[in-house]
């Protein structure tokens, strides 16, 4: 039996199991999601064989007590050959790490893995019954996602986009429909949304914001003809389900067009250049000038455009980090520096990966 286990949400959780999953069924092994077996129960695997609390808690118990070996596929330029002759090698082991990836063997043994993750009952009709109420006449649906709270942090806040940014790309969107009546539901995680500035903005678009939980969310916009939303696993799954386009907004300044929609099976092997390690809090930086004292002992760099002078406080790398590497970035002026597989919108950051 492969125990897979991983820290991160909901969606995160489905692609990582289900990738372990699809080489199980390629090498004959069983497999169970530890996440499953206990949180977000809404759907057909949290009902099956081993998707318990029980099972939990014992597979847990024994990798603490080093009875069972864990096989983490971590960082992201860990070795994945030899990690996958260790599950070969064992019969019983614990699978970790968000960079487990069998792209083929996922593919292949998807409508099984489509199967796995169906929702249940309750949250298929309560989906009909708020896409019923919001259409009842033939419309074009679009499902917006709107990906606040974290994505602050994420890349610098790069994704982090505004209800202005937003609204707009719904606007451009109505427009490559012309005569047609256009339903957006919007999800999200910004229990703060500016929910009436969409409808004023856009009086000719229906707006529907639903309010479920996760899995009523993720179903929902599942169920839409078309998907816009920043880069997020929440949308990507969303677009496997029934194979629907999806917009990844890599910058809301880029004019919309249906070129830009894409489908699961190419942007989910794009995944991996989001790395999680990207996710932390922004550097807190002081401008000064080029003449003003500064802290001794804190890093400092000047602005290679504006020649302005910055320093910035010592940063605490993620406990998860075994190994530093420091990288200064300088966006003070607004225009990108890229690192290595890294975009930052702060002044000077060190990054730890």
């Amino acid at each position: 039996m492969i125990f897979v286990r991983d820290k991160g949400r909901m969606c995160n959780n489905i692609l990582q199991y289900a990738h372990v999953y699809a080489w199980g069924r390629e090498h004959g092994r069983s497999t169970m999601s530890m996440r499953f077996a206990y949180k977000y129960q809404y759907f057909r695997i949290c009902h099956t064989a081993w998707h318990n609390f029980f099972a939990y808690v014992m597979a847990k118990t024994l990798a603490k007590l080093h009875l069972l070996p864990v096989i983490t596929f971590e960082p992201d330029d860990c070795n994945a050959a030899e990690l996958e002759q260790q599950m070969l090698r064992h019969r019983n082991a614990i699978v970790e790490g968000w960079h487990v990836r069998f792209y083929d063997l996922f593919l292949k043994y998807k409508q099984d893995i489509l199967h796995l993750f169906a929702f249940d009952d309750g949250i298929e009709a309560a989906v009909r019954r708020t896409m019923t109420a919001a259409c009842p006449q033939p419309t074009v649906t679009l499902g917006l996602h709107i990906r606040r709270g974290d994505y602050a942090r994420f890349y610098g806040g790069r994704y982090f986009y505004s209800d202005e940014q937003y609204a707009s790309l719904v606007e451009q969107f109505a427009a490559l429909f012309p005569g047609k009546l256009l339903t957006v539901f919007v999800c999200g995680n910004d229990p703060n949304l500016d929910r009436d500035y969409y409808q004023k903005r856009l009086p000719g678009v229906r707006f529907c914001f639903p309010d479920g939980n996760p899995a009523e969310d993720l179903c929902l916009l599942s169920q839409c003809d078309w998907l816009i939303g920043a880069p997020s696993t929440f949308t990507l799954v969303a677009a496997m389900y029934h194979d629907r386009p999806l917009y990844w907004v890599e910058d809301a300044k880029t004019p919309v067009t249906l070129d830009l929609f894409d489908h699961f099976d190419h942007l989910f092997r794009q995944i991996s250049k989001y790395n999680s390690f990207a996710i932390m809090d922004p550097p807190r930086v002081v401008p000064t000038s080029a003449s003003s004292a500064r802290p001794v002992g804190r890093p400092s760099l000047s602005c290679g455009v504006c020649k302005k002078h910055f320093f910035f406080a010592q940063i605490t790398p993620p406990k998860y980090v075994k190994k530093r590497t420091a990288v200064e970035i300088n966006l003070h002026c607004g225009t990108p520096i890229v690192a290595p597989q890294c975009i930052f919108s702060c002044t000077a950051v060190q990054i730890f990966r």
